[in-house]
């Protein structure tokens, strides 16, 4: 048995350092676990408060809106009833004299504002009949280049005109001046 024992105890003291690494190994991946569950464990308390806090905020938010929508309602209904009181006492005959002329000058307004306003129909509907600016402006244009080829056309001719009338005359003066030296010649001949 003491080589079985031997054996043994030589197997053991090979694995044994084995187990001593791999216990450390697990001590070290253990310590680093526990570190981060604990930075986890404070994240979720945080988180525990800041969604505690948004619940109570909802919360008291939503009641806020429901007690102001209650009183708003509630001061709507009052105001209403006010206004329907007042235009009631306003137009009876025991109402005020100061809203009976002020409803007598609105009325009067109404028509003012209603002769106003079929006037002006009225010149739109008349300035409508009339062609559009862009319609003008083309016309204009047409007229305009007409005007300038007529022009043209016009001076060239006068132009025309004045050479010829040059012309003539310098024809007419030779005309005249070959009429005088024949008639020098014939009657200065009968003078002699």
């Amino acid at each position: 048995m003491d080589d079985n024992l031997k054996e043994t105890l030589l197997e053991h003291k090979a694995i044994i350092p084995q187990l001593v690494a791999s216990v450390q190994h697990l001590v070290e991946t253990q310590t680093e676990t526990n570190k981060r569950l604990e930075e986890i464990s404070k994240y979720l308390a945080k988180q525990a408060v800041f969604s505690n806090k948004l619940e109570t905020i909802d919360k008291e938010i939503r009641e806020a809106f429901t007690r102001r929508d209650a009183d708003r309602i509630e001061k709507d209904k009052r105001i209403w009833k006010a206004i329907a009181d007042l235009q009631l006492t306003q137009n009876s005959d025991n109402g005020c004299n100061s809203v009976k002329l002020v409803n007598k000058d609105l009325d009067a307004l109404a028509v003012s504002v209603k002769a106003l306003t079929e006037s002006t129909q009225a010149i739109h509907d008349t300035v409508t009949k009339y062609p559009s600016s862009a319609t003008i402006k083309w016309v204009l244009g047409f007229i305009i280049i007409c005007t300038l080829s007529f022009g043209k056309y016009t001076f060239s001719h006068i132009d025309d005109l004045n050479t010829m009338t040059h012309e003539i005359l310098t024809m007419l003066k030779r005309d005249i001046q070959d009429t005088k030296e024949i008639r020098d010649v014939i009657y200065g001949n009968k003078r002699r």
